[in-house]
């Protein structure tokens, strides 16, 4: 799922951790470094993933992900944190959290993972898009209207491509998240069809 355009937003205080996982991360993502908490919120914009310390000065890694979730900024947040884990990390709007020292695998799997994760979630949205203007069609238009409609049937054939594609996402995913979205697109208008992602 990794490309030129993904880009990974390393921030650490500590220039060695910042280094270390810039260079892990370098071959296959555009990187992105800061200091602190200020400096990752000026950067965050341009950033699909953030790795984020949890203490720092000037504005904490709880901080920072609080300002994220309640921006308009479409960026996966995966906090890297020396501190253990207890059940104030259900306060955190994080999308995972990760517990140093972290091995190269668990650094380069988890950005692989929210990469995937921004695909699919952009799959889901182009799919329900279409879903609905094919609903829409479908209250106005007589069934030989939409037979006879060449763009009707380009719709259900990028309907369809989308719908392929999703199934193979999903072929990464375990556990809650995939079921999450298969509850989501199982409840869409295409349900009476019984065409449904297994």
């Amino acid at each position: 799922m990794s490309g030129d355009w993904d880009t990974v937003l390393v921030v650490d205080d500590d220039p060695a951790c910042r280094d270390l996982h810039s260079i892990w991360l370098d071959d296959e993502y555009e990187v992105l470094t800061a200091a602190d908490g200020k400096a990752a919120i000026e950067q965050v914009g341009a950033a699909d993933v953030m790795l984020l310390d949890r203490e720092m000065p000037r504005m904490d890694g709880e901080a920072v992900a609080h300002r994220v979730h309640e921006s308009d900024r479409d960026c996966f947040v995966v906090m890297l944190s020396g501190v253990e884990p207890d059940f104030d990390i259900l306060d955190l709007p994080v999308d995972e959290y990760l517990t140093k020292p972290v091995t190269r695998e668990a650094v380069l799997d988890v950005v692989e993972t929210m990469i995937s994760r921004r695909v699919c979630q952009r799959l889901l949205r182009e799919y329900f898009s279409l879903t609905a203007r094919k609903a829409t069609l479908e209250l106005r238009k007589r069934p030989d209207e939409l037979n006879a409609s060449e763009e009707y049937h380009d719709l259900i054939a990028d309907l369809e491509a989308k719908r392929v594609a999703l199934d193979k996402m999903l072929e990464q995913f375990e556990g809650d998240w995939r079921q999450a979205i298969l509850a989501a697109v199982g409840g869409d208008a295409d349900r009476s069809e019984g065409q449904r992602i297994t």
